[in-house]
């Protein structure tokens, strides 16, 4: 089946708290519908298109800040969602911004997942000079043009362009596009999309600040059509642009289809999507299993007519919800975390917003996963989470209820392979010690985090007030190699500034088998000088292995007194090195 993506039916997974339950209500212009504002929470994973879980990237909603950690996964707890659609922005140097769009329950975890692009250069261009940039599926002419900041002020030397053409066609369309394909047209009116085509694109300097097109400046952009979609691409199509504040994506101007490319003007960069438009209706419904509303499942919908199909999670409680276009008929499938299709049936079709009722499924193939995360402190847990790892590469990550009790249902997964349990608490920074477990019948897991939480990255201050560090500070990364001696290892590590090209830390830490210390030679070649020492450390599980370290010297050994600040007398360093 080919899967052209119109559709993307956001849904979550639910941490239950005391919450109110009395909506707020915002009036909006024009054809939009008042936004109603509901209490609630997110779940959410990041990953790549490896499928890697990416950690350090930042995660936004209105005032909210949080980053992901070494699963990818992050929580937004007790926010003012907007219960018609609700943009959860990401960020993370070296990929394209992206956002989500989720449709929230009241008093629901919201769980969402996302897939980061990494951003490649197609090259640079100069202002006043006309010039082509082409990628794969992209041409971009730039005609003369002018180049602002992102504080308005004339920017007159090279600009990098990234670019990235997104296939219509592609499986994991809508798990790397940002929002959804949902659109406000130049009328004002919602539409479901069907996209012909689309575009990511960024302009920075080279310091990676964003740069955008002056007022007055235009590009030409030529996207190719996939060639099983050129049959029924029309002849002009409205160009949209996904608006990175709200969220959605907005009609501005047209592309004209020739030779097998839609050739459209833009004035601005972001994301731009080439999409026939449709009128859409909300569908709701509930999957449940024998003993009540079924977490984290995945529900796919295709539409039947257009060939098209999107997925999305459900919340703690079962539920689903999303946009889906009008009077078409459609297919309903359910997906087991383990890939198999458990529950198919057509459905619809639909003229206005359908609540559509539970679907009662029964499999003889369920895992039951429930259990307690506790800790050695007693100490209350108002966020928290368990993060299972199956043997096929899979994963699952489940939330804590405010009881520190947790349960889900995995259908059809009964199939007795070996996965692997850590409890996070993320309220007290602790882990559980990983608990191994068959997938088969009832599980029932005990969880109790008593081990520091290490959130791996390279941290270091000088006494002056300097400091970095290589996990969310973005420009900053890391590297090791290790030499094995059989009783001891070396472990060589590098801290890389990648956008100055400066070497901030490069060293050598010592771990001898069965010692509680370490050794470490450290050298700043940045700042001319290297410390030395011994301090307690090793190697560490905590679901995964970590070199961990840290220590305060004033052993410090100048190396070039050219570069030395001698006002630098003391440092201070945590090492926690994923391996």
């Amino acid at each position: 089946m080919k899967l052209y993506r119109l559709i993307l039916l956001s849904i979550v997974v639910c941490l239950a708290a005391c919450r109110k339950d009395i909506d707020d209500i915002e009036e909006t212009p024009g054809n939009n519908p008042p936004k109603t504002f509901v209490n609630g929470s997110v779940f959410g994973k990041i990953s790549d298109e490896d499928g890697n879980p990416i950690e350090g990237a930042t995660i936004e909603y209105d005032a909210a800040t949080v980053l992901t950690d070494e699963f990818g996964n992050f929580q937004l707890l007790d926010q003012s969602l907007v219960e018609q659609a609700s943009s959860i922005k990401v960020f993370k140097e070296g990929y394209f911004k992206s956002s989500r769009t989720i449709y929230p329950r009241l008093n629901e975890m919201n769980h969402m997942s996302l897939t980061l692009m990494e951003r490649v250069s197609a090259g640079t261009i100069s202002p006043g000079v006309t010039s082509t940039v082409s990628a794969e599926g992209i041409d971009i002419e730039f005609k003369n043009p002018a180049f602002v900041t992102s504080t308005g002020e004339a920017f007159e030397t090279d600009v990098a362009v990234f670019v990235r053409w997104l296939d219509p066609t592609a499986e994991n369309l809508v798990d790397i596009m940002p929002g959804d394909l949902i659109g406000v047209d130049a009328d004002n009116n919602i539409n479901a999309l069907q996209s012909f085509g689309m575009i990511g694109v960024e302009l920075s300097n080279a310091a990676g600040e964003e740069i955008q097109l002056a007022e007055g400046s235009e590009a030409e952009i030529s996207l190719s059509v996939p060639a099983s979609m050129q049959a029924t691409a029309p002849a002009s199509i409205p160009l949209w642009h996904f608006n990175e504040d709200e969220g959605v994506w907005e009609e501005e101007g047209e592309a004209v289809l020739d030779g097998g490319k839609y050739v459209g003007t833009v004035r601005h960069f972001s994301f731009w999507n080439c999409d026939a438009p449709f009128p859409l209706i909300t569908l709701s419904g509930t999957i449940a299993g024998e003993n009540g509303g079924v977490e984290g499942i995945k529900v796919r919908i295709t539409d039947l007519e257009l060939d098209q199909s999107a997925c999305g999670l459900t919340s703690n409680r079962g539920f689903f919800t999303g946009k889906v276009p009008q009077g078409h008929e459609l297919l309903l499938e359910i997906i087991s975390p383990c890939g198999n299709i458990i529950h198919a049936e057509e459905i619809g079709s639909f003229e206005e917003d359908t609540e559509y009722g539970t679907i009662v499924i029964s499999s003889p193939s369920d895992v039951e996963i429930s259990g307690s995360l506790t800790n050695c402190n007693d100490d209350d847990i108002t966020q928290g989470y368990v993060h299972i790892e199956f043997e096929n590469g899979g994963s699952l990550s489940i939330s804590v209820e405010d009881d520190q009790t947790f349960a889900t249902t995995l259908m059809g997964c009964d199939n007795g392979q070996l996965a692997e349990a850590v409890g996070i608490d993320v309220t007290n920074n602790l882990i559980s010690a990983v608990t191994e477990f068959n997938m088969t019948g009832e599980v029932n897991l005990i969880l109790e985090a008593c081990d520091e939480y290490y959130e791996p990255g390279i941290f270091v201050e000088y006494n002056n007030g300097f400091e970095f560090q290589s996990s969310a500070q973005d420009t900053v990364a890391h590297n090791y190699s290790i030499e094995d001696f059989g009783t001891f290892k070396n472990y060589h590590i590098t801290v890389l500034d990648w956008l100055t090209g400066n070497v901030l830390m490069e060293g050598t830490v010592t771990v001898v088998d069965g010692e509680t210390n370490v050794q470490y030679s450290l050298g700043f070649t940045s700042d001319g000088f290297t410390v030395d020492g011994t301090t307690t450390g090793g190697i560490i599980d905590q679901g995964f292995e970590i070199l961990h370290l840290s220590d305060i010297t004033q052993n410090i050994t100048v190396d070039d007194t050219a570069l030395y600040d001698p006002t630098i007398t003391e440092v201070t360093f945590t090492i926690n090195l994923e391996l």
